[in-house]
């Protein structure tokens, strides 16, 4: 689910140039009506018409990397909106919001000013004070600097577990492989704190930083009918082959760019 809802939010960014909440609301409807492979309880509802607004799960920080790229070229205080707007899709808690906004104007400024992992957590921080943002969330980011969560199974599928675990393998990791392996081995949600920590860790040290393996197996990954192996066939737009080229496009725009067409329909 971290991946393909996160396709889809870079297929529809490098389609149309802009970041428009109705036209995410319609291309993860459009993902939840495929059969996915999973879906989280609070993703399910939101897009159902039914949003939970106590959970602070992580399904909203899981998919929003792309907005990051995205927004390396535009003004951080629409990142941070927009990412906002994403997350209240389907997690309109404030705390998601909040993290969602922190998360996703990290990534953009480290792509923007090629800040090291330090330097990027001190911003971090800093917007979180500025934002003045929810308590949980602000010792969750101060925290990170001292200590990873401190329960990666209990407290699985909680936003503030993957976006410390992320600010603590920033700060602590050597390098992105480290990171995410050591965020796996921690247990828990595994495949969501990973997507998260390696987005931030990405953005960071850049592209090269992706061992080739995995890069391999990702643009060699075509779930189709009848292949090998295949027990799920997916949609097209869901294989991640054409993954480094999405980014590329998605660094194209600026805020002069941002067209006023229709979204396109997925």
């Amino acid at each position: 689910d971290d991946s393909e809802m996160a396709l889809l939010l870079a297929r529809m960014l490098a389609d149309q140039g802009r970041y428009d909440p109705e036209g995410a609301r319609k291309a993860y409807i459009f993902w939840l009506d495929s059969g996915p492979f999973d879906c989280g309880m609070t993703v399910a509802g939101g897009l159902r018409g039914r949003p939970n607004p106590d959970s602070q799960a992580n399904g909203a920080m899981m998919r929003i990397s792309p907005l990051g790229i995205f927004g390396a070229n535009h003004d951080l205080r629409h990142v941070a909106e927009w990412a906002r707007q994403d997350a209240a899709i389907t997690h309109p808690h404030p705390v998601c919001q909040q993290a969602n906004a922190l998360f996703t104007m990290a990534i953009a400024h480290a792509i923007r000013q090629g800040c090291d992992g330090r330097n990027l957590y001190e911003q971090i921080v800093t917007w979180a004070e500025d934002m003045k943002v929810d308590g949980s969330l602000l010792e969750a980011v101060r925290g990170a600097a001292e200590s990873p969560p401190a329960d990666y199974v209990r407290q699985q599928g909680w936003v503030l577990t993957a976006f410390r675990n992320a600010l603590w393998q920033l700060l602590h990791a050597t390098n992105l492989e480290e990171a995410v392996v050591d965020t796996v081995m921690r247990g828990g949600d595994t495949d969501t704190n990973a997507a998260i920590c390696g987005a931030i860790l990405g953005a960071v040290h850049g592209r090269d930083a992706v061992p080739d393996q995995w890069v391999d197996s990702l643009l060699n990954c075509r779930p189709a009918v009848g292949q090998p192996n295949v027990r799920r066939p997916r949609p097209e737009c869901f294989w991640p082959v054409d993954a480094l080229e999405l980014a590329e496009r998605l660094l194209v725009f600026d805020q002069r760019d941002m067209p006023t067409n229709q979204m396109k329909e997925y």
